[in-house]
């Protein structure tokens, strides 16, 4: 009997750390509208529905879900803005030839990450962690030169053709080093990504185990 109630109490604790004072999620809380962080609860509304809401909707097995999520942000994590979509049905359609199976819903809801708004700072730490992995030749930008040198690249395309075009320059200019150093990040946050979702699968399941 006590080795029993230890046992509830054991499982009271861990649903009480997952649970609100109300009883609901503390994820929950932090998202509702009504919480009086209000720039705390928009943020947690985008994550969860951007990010999360994909990963319950997925119906396959937790495998498939963690691959899904780790070639997003692998891809993500590539200066591959404005290709990510195109890029990650071509690696579907390619794995799926190989028997290897990941959702290509959740792929393109994580590459999301890399944006627009996202793209030069994320390719700025690119560039400069590339610096620091390559031979100094002498000639790098700063932040303000490096977004001028995107910004303005960007604003003048006034066509798909002009932006390939430009794509095409930077990577004759920069694009072995932005490359480079965007693999560290794509790499590890890939890896991080996939055990992190197989780990909040379980503990997902567990919670819904527990309130049967």
């Amino acid at each position: 009997m006590a080795n029993n109630n230890n046992g509830n109490d054991q499982n009271r604790g861990q649903s009480n750390a997952m649970n609100g004072s109300n009883g609901t999620h503390w994820f929950d809380e932090v998202r509702h509208r009504n919480n009086k962080h209000k720039t705390l609860s928009k943020f947690a509304r985008l994550i969860y529905y951007r990010l999360i809401v994909p990963i319950k909707r997925e119906k396959r097995g937790p495998h498939v879900i963690a691959w899904g999520v780790a070639i997003g942000l692998f891809v993500g994590f590539t200066p591959t803005v404005g290709f990510q979509i195109p890029l990650i049905i071509i690696l579907w359609g390619i794995a799926r030839k190989l028997n290897f199976h990941f959702s290509m819903l959740l792929a393109i809801a994580w590459s999301w990450l890399s944006n627009g708004l996202t793209m030069i700072a994320f390719y700025y730490v690119f560039y400069v962690t590339g610096l620091a992995m390559l031979p100094d030749d002498g000639n790098s930008l700063t932040f303000d030169g490096f977004s001028d040198y995107i910004e303005d690249g960007v604003e003048h395309a006034d066509s798909m053709a002009d932006y390939l075009a430009f794509v095409g320059q930077m990577v004759g200019d920069i694009g072995l080093t932005v490359i480079i150093g965007c693999l560290p990040y794509a790499i590890g946050l890939s890896v991080a990504g996939y055990w992190a979702t197989l780990s909040m699968l379980r503990s997902y399941k567990k919670y819904r185990q527990s309130h049967e």
